[in-house]
């Protein structure tokens, strides 16, 4: 404190004078510590009328100074709040110390999901000069902070910065290649580009942590866009990484890739969930809870995929809560997705819809075209369920005419026009439709979780035709697909669970009776 009173102030000087502040109640003595081996007593303005009347007194030089002196003592008495620290230096004239600090904020604004925060600091580091590979770490804090926002052209924007800016395969080009391959909606060229430059550069033990995780989305990426195929490529690419050099983080992320992978390329829920619940440790033992929301969307959306849609809707509603208290955005717009399919499901309609169109609005106020179109898709399934044909195939058509768009999402669309077009009498147009959700699938590969769906409304639709004896054929193909999927389930209940109550599922099963005594 003495020295923040002037260079030239004596200790016996400076100590009457806070002693006459104090006895005129400008100041208080606070007997506690900040800082370890400190002795000296902490003074605080008693009211900050009176702190802000003061400041405003100094003249430009002096505050100046004073913000030099004090963010001198602090750095060295090991002040832990960046952000005081960066406002000091900046304040102080001088920037170029204050961008570190505004890096290192950025950084604790992420540990304490403040997301806003992130943006503002990276921000203002570049404001205070960052250029070069600084710059590109904060535009990757920016990226993935924008990402959580579920502001999806502002992190493609900002991760793309950053690739421009950082070495290739350094910290920051993989923390900003993660998050471009999170965003990139569903398309393959561009996680398939990305994820080539990273299997093309082998990383050094300093960096193997980021590029697992970066390689992970990549595998997520892919199988959001049906190349499960090259999706498997990658994930036996970080197999292959010296696992003694991961971060527990890392580690959660490549589990996180292999229950995506697992859910919606195999179509395998119960080892999906496995794998969530794996990911989802590591994460909260990272304290990285971002994620461990994700992985607790992901995990509803394995429950629902596994039939068990009331306890699927328990973790949906239990994410979304928590993502709305955070701020996090991303998994807000995820649950209410998958909060739509849940619940029209369990003939909870009018609820159904609500969710689609909040996430819809959402993912278009965000840039997210494509997955704005598949919610689109699941009011249209809402619809349907409902029994209002006529709103589903208005919708469903509304769907499946946006571009671009993942094919999984784009063949479930197909494949439930397929489905109300069929009910609405018009059987030639309905197996176009099942033909183009066909042809998707099988660049999928028939173990993609979209196989039920899709298989089904294809036979339904040769039934509409009369082509009775393809289409018991295409049933019995579906039924046999369908049951070697439930064989991968150890427990009889679930297994039995996974047949019955997923209406797709029991349907081709009831077909398979009807048309061929199976």
């Amino acid at each position: 404190m003495i020295e923040l009173l002037g260079e030239e102030a004596s200790a016996e000087g400076a100590a009457r004078t806070l002693d006459e502040l104090c006895s005129r109640e400008v100041i208080s003595r606070h007997s506690g510590q900040r800082f370890e081996g400190e002795a000296q007593e902490e003074y605080r303005f008693r009211h900050a009328l009176v702190r802000d009347a003061a400041y405003a007194m100094l003249t430009p030089a002096d505050r100046a100074l004073g913000h030099r002196l004090a963010g001198d003592w602090l750095e060295r008495m090991g002040e832990r709040d960046a952000a005081t620290l960066a406002e000091h230096f900046e304040l102080g004239g001088q920037p170029e110390r204050a961008v570190g600090w505004h890096r290192r904020a950025a950084e604790q604004s992420f540990e304490g999901l403040d997301f806003a925060a992130v943006i503002e600091r990276a921000e203002r580091g570049v404001r205070c000069g960052a250029t070069g590979e600084v710059k590109g770490a904060l535009m990757a804090l920016a990226c993935e902070a924008h990402a959580f926002r579920a502001e999806w052209l502002d992190a493609a924007a900002r991760g793309a910065e950053a690739i421009a800016l950082s070495p290739r395969g350094s910290t920051p080009w993989c923390r900003a290649a993660a998050w471009l391959l999170h965003v990139g909606q569903g398309s393959r060229a561009r996680a398939d580009a990305l994820g080539r430059e990273l299997v093309a550069s082998p990383p050094t033990p300093a960096v193997a942590s980021a590029h697992g995780q970066a390689c992970a989305m990549a595998v997520r990426a892919l199988s959001f866009a049906g190349d499960y195929a090259r999706s498997r490529e990658y994930l036996a690419h970080i197999e292959g990484l010296d696992p003694s050099r991961l971060s527990g983080l890392a580690r959660g992320y490549i589990a996180s890739a292999a229950s995506y992978l697992a859910l919606c390329g195999d179509g395998d829920p119960w080892r999906a969930l496995a794998l969530i619940d794996e990911s989802k440790a590591y994460f909260t033992e990272s304290r990285y809870y971002s994620a461990a929301a994700i992985a607790q969307a992901d995990r509803a959306m394995a429950l629902a995929g596994a039939g068990d849609y009331a306890a699927a809707q328990r973790a949906l509603e239990s994410a979304l809560a928590d993502a709305l208290r955070e701020g996090n955005h991303f998994v807000v717009t995820w649950a209410r997705m998958g909060l739509s399919d849940v619940l029209s499901r369990r003939g909870a309609y009018a609820e159904a819809c609500e969710a689609a169109r909040l996430a819809e609005a959402t993912y278009s106020q965000g840039g997210s075209v494509p997955m704005a179109g598949a919610c689109r898709g699941r009011l249209a399934m809402a619809h349907a369920r409902a029994g209002d044909f006529e709103a589903a195939e208005k919708t469903a058509r509304e769907a499946a005419a946006v571009r671009p768009m993942g094919r999984p999402y784009r063949a479930e669309i197909l494949a439930s026009l397929a489905s109300i077009l069929v009910v609405r009498g018009r059987a030639d147009e309905a197996l176009k439709t099942a033909e183009s959700a066909l042809e998707l699938l099988a660049s999928m590969g028939e173990g993609s979780q979209m196989g039920a769906p899709v298989l089904l409304a294809h036979a339904e639709a040769l039934a509409a035709v009369g082509r009775t004896e393809e289409a018991a054929k295409a049933i019995a193909k579906a039924r046999a697909r369908l049951l070697e999927r439930a064989a991968r389930c150890p427990d009889p209940e679930a297994r039995a669970r996974f047949l019955s109550c997923i209406s797709e599922n029991a349907r081709t099963l009831a077909l398979a009776e009807a048309w061929i005594g199976a």
